[in-house]
C-alpha cells in the first residue's frame, strides 16, 4: 500500500534562514508521528536549503530544492547545481512548476533534463503537469497533459517509477482562494492514470505517485484525497502555520484509513 503523501513548498514566501529553519523545525515535530504512514517533505526556498538541510539532518522529515540546472555542472549561470543538494542530503526535485513554465519558459525538453537528472542522482522527482484553462473538454484536457506528461517521462525506467511523483496543479488553481472542483481533481487524477497506462505500462502507473496541488488548504484537504487516485497533496501557502500543516496531514491519513 501506498504511504499517503504531504509535500509543502514555501516557494519565495519565506526566504530568511531563521524564518525557514523555524518553520522546519515546527514541521519536524508534525512529521515526528506520522512518518510510518506518510511521507512529508518540504521544498525552502533556495537560499536557505544549506540551512535547512542541517536544521533536518538526522531528521524523519524529507527537503528538496524547488528547481535544479538540467545540467549537473558548467558554464550556467545563476543555476542551483543537483550536485549541491545531492551534497547536502537533499532527497526531492520539484520540476516543472506552472510558474516555471509560465514565467521562465520552461520546455518540455528541459523538464525532461530536469527529471532523467533527478533521477539519476536517486531522489525523487516530482513532476507538475497542469493546465492553464479551466474550460478544457475531456478530450482537450486528455491531449494536453498526455504532451506534459509523455514529453518528461518517454525515456523513464521502470525501476525509476516508484522515484516519481506527479503533481497535478492546474494554474488556473494556484494561488486562488479556493482549490479546485473536488470532481474535477478526481477526474483528472483518473486521466493522469489512464495516460500512463496507454502510454507505458501496468507497472509505471501503478508505480507512480500522484498528488493534487493549488489551494491545498485544512478545510478541503480530506475531501480531494477521497478518490483512490490521489495519493495525497502538495502544499503551498495554506501550509505556512504549523497548525494548519498538522491538520491537513491529519484529515489525509484519516481518509486514508478509510481507504480513500
Amino acid at each position: 500500500m501506498k504511504k499517503a503523501i504531504v509535500g509543502m513548498s514555501l516557494k519565495n514566501y519565506i526566504n530568511l534562514p531563521e524564518e525557514s529553519v523555524k518553520l522546519a523545525s515546527a514541521i519536524q515535530s508534525v512529521a515526528e508521528g506520522h512518518t510510518q504512514e506518510a511521507e512529508i517533505f518540504i521544498l525552502p526556498s533556495i537560499g536557505t536549503l544549506e540551512s535547512v538541510a542541517e536544521q533536518l539532518s538526522n531528521t524523519k522529515l524529507g527537503f528538496g530544492a524547488q528547481n535544479i540546472s538540467p545540467k549537473s555542472n558548467g558554464a550556467y549561470t545563476g543555476e542551483y547545481s543537483i550536485e549541491t543538494l545531492d551534497a547536502i542530503g537533499g532527497q526531492y526535485v520539484e520540476i516543472g512548476h506552472f510558474e516555471r513554465r509560465n514565467y521562465f519558459n520552461e520546455t518540455d525538453a528541459m523538464i525532461k533534463q530536469k527529471v532523467e537528472l533527478s533521477l539519476s542522482f536517486g531522489m525523487t522527482a516530482i513532476l507538475c503537469v497542469g493546465e492553464r484553462d479551466e474550460n478544457l473538454t475531456y478530450s482537450e484536457l486528455y491531449t494536453f497533459l498526455e504532451g506534459q506528461l509523455v514529453g518528461a517521462l518517454q525515456n523513464i525506467n521502470v525501476e525509476d517509477a516508484d522515484k516519481l511523483i506527479i503533481a497535478y496543479e492546474p494554474g488556473w488553481s494556484i494561488g486562488k482562494e479556493q482549490a479546485a472542483p473536488n470532481s474535477h481533481v478526481w477526474k483528472t487524477h483518473e486521466i493522469i492514470y489512464t495516460i500512463l497506462k496507454n502510454n507505458f505500462d501496468d507497472i509505471v502507473a501503478n508505480s507512480i505517485r500522484l498528488i493534487y496541488g493549488g489551494s491545498v488548504s485544512k478545510e478541503n484537504a480530506y475531501e480531494i484525497t477521497k478518490s483512490d487516485h490521489v495519493d495525497g497533496v502538495f502544499v503551498g501557502r495554506f501550509g505556512h502555520k504549523p497548525e494548519n500543516f498538522e491538520t491537513i496531514v491529519k484529515a489525509i491519513l484519516k481518509n486514508k484509513a478509510k481507504g480513500g
